[in-house]
């Protein structure tokens, strides 16, 4: 039995709370649950602890629950709503898991880079359930991010993507950025990029979007010499022989 004084203090049974839980969104934050069920937001920790042991909410982040009973694939469907109401701000995905759903490596990224936009004196950002990292970058890269967003990539609804040559660029960029190591940005290798799994070669899109986020010139020559074979697409077949 739930008591609670939202919705006429009336007393909840185990039913109820779930019918009231399947009416809110796939992602809520504490005050939609608390409107919506009917709790004392004083109280609402204890009820949310209860309910994630029986498996009715799971939490994301700060204040930021994903709902089980609305949508019991949350974890997976969900990520885009709760990093809207998290962040209130835009995000982007970056780092290898944007190659991966852009096509460009077959290496699944269990690490899920988030670029969100912080200024130099707030770069912290708060922790994320589901493999999410939240990775700090200064406004301006992170609009040049958001200008150029994937188009065809497979992911989570209502994450966007950064194209394929801008992720990369991104990472060997942002990897010399002195962030606590939970926000860490780590390079992707040359050896993840699947040349046979490219449509062209990508080397000029790559050189573009290094230039775009400001790469000095020696790690732009330094970057191209190290991916630029990986770039060039897939091989061209051997001659044929009579």
């Amino acid at each position: 039995m739930v008591t609670g004084r939202g919705a006429g203090s009336e007393r909840l049974g185990r039913e109820e709370v779930r019918d009231r839980l399947a009416a809110l969104p796939g992602a809520v934050t504490v005050p939609q649950i608390c409107a919506g069920v009917g709790i004392p937001q004083a109280r609402a920790d204890q009820y949310l602890a209860r309910w994630a042991e029986a498996g009715l909410v799971a939490r994301f982040g700060a204040g930021v629950f994903l709902n089980l009973v609305r949508d019991p694939e949350a974890e997976k469907t969900q990520p885009g709503l709760a990093l809207a109401l998290l962040l209130q701000r835009p995000f982007i995905m970056v780092g290898g898991a944007a190659l991966y759903h852009t096509g460009w490596t077959g290496q699944v990224h269990r690490r899920i880079e988030i670029a969100v936009p912080v200024t130099r004196t707030t770069t912290g950002l708060p922790a994320v359930a589901g493999g999410f990292v939240l990775v700090p970058r200064f406004p301006r890269h992170h609009q040049i991010l958001m200008e150029n967003l994937a188009s065809n990539a497979s992911g989570w609804e209502g994450i966007p993507v950064a194209r394929p040559a801008f992720a990369l660029a991104d990472s060997l960029l942002a990897s010399t950025q002195s962030v606590p190591a939970s926000s860490r940005t780590f390079p992707v290798p040359p050896d993840e990029i699947d040349p046979d799994l490219l449509e062209c070669d990508e080397t000029e899109s790559f050189r573009d979007a290094l230039k775009a986020l400001g790469a000095a010139p020696a790690l732009l020559e330094r970057a191209m010499g190290d991916y630029g074979a990986a770039l060039r697409g897939p091989s061209a077949p051997a001659p044929h022989r009579r």
